[in-house]
């Protein structure tokens, strides 16, 4: 009898083995982060038969770029059948880890498979234990180490147009020195007084006077008599 029930649980374990999937939320499995960054693995996984408690979650790679913490296995819960969970595992890029260089590899999830739930009264280890060593599910990864993006420099045409206005601006501002600037309005009457003070021999000029004879006007009170 206890012979039969072994075979049959040697048999279920057979079927059941490997009724896991582990897939990736956004933004996938392929990572890019600069030197220095932090960067998160999103997985889904899924359920199918009996109950499963996870050991640990790890990023396997021969070509490594920096350090995997998994942040899953320590709070995930029992998986019953026809259950899923979401996960994360985040990697850090090392500084040195020079641009371009690519890490691949496969992010793998550890876990046991029991028949009753290990949070069922009745649990026994040994009797409702699947499997002997841990069934593990993965799915490939990786993680691109990228520059970071740099802030666009100003055009050369951009320059040279800020430059010429910046120089027009100047010439305009130089241009308007108190010597050139135009006369205000109580510039008329000085004007005026300066032609009452010109000398007479160039109001002579004009016609109908006589460089003989010039009577000068304002400001003398009296009339002056100029003979040649």
């Amino acid at each position: 009898m206890k012979t039969r029930a072994f075979l049959l649980l040697l048999l279920t374990s057979a079927f059941l083995h490997g009724a896991t999937v582990l897939t990736f939320n956004a933004p996938g499995g392929a990572l890019q982060g600069n030197p220095g960054q932090t960067v998160f693995w999103n997985f889904h996984f899924s359920n199918t038969v009996n109950y499963l408690l996870i050991d640990q979650v790890d990023y396997i790679t021969l070509t490594p770029a920096g350090t995997f913490t998994d942040l899953f296995s320590a709070t995930a819960p029992v998986i019953g059948p026809g259950e899923a969970v979401d996960g994360l595992a985040s990697y850090s890029i090392d500084p040195p880890a020079p641009f371009g260089f690519l890490s691949t590899g496969q992010l793998v999830i550890s876990y046991d498979e029991f028949l009753v739930s290990p949070n069922d009264p009745g649990f026994d280890f040994d009797r409702d234990h699947v499997n002997i060593d841990p069934e593990t599910s993965s799915a490939v990864a990786s993680a691109l180490v990228v520059s970071p993006v740099a802030a666009p420099e100003p055009s050369t045409l951009a320059l040279l147009l800020f430059g010429a206005g910046a120089g027009m601006i100047a010439k305009r501002i130089g241009s308007r020195s108190p010597a050139t600037r135009p006369a205000k309005s109580g510039s008329n009457e000085m004007t005026n007084t300066r032609r009452k003070w010109q000398s007479p021999f160039s109001r002579a000029r004009k016609p109908g006077l006589s460089c003989r004879q010039i009577r000068v006007a304002e400001p003398f009170e009296g009339a002056l008599t100029v003979s040649l």
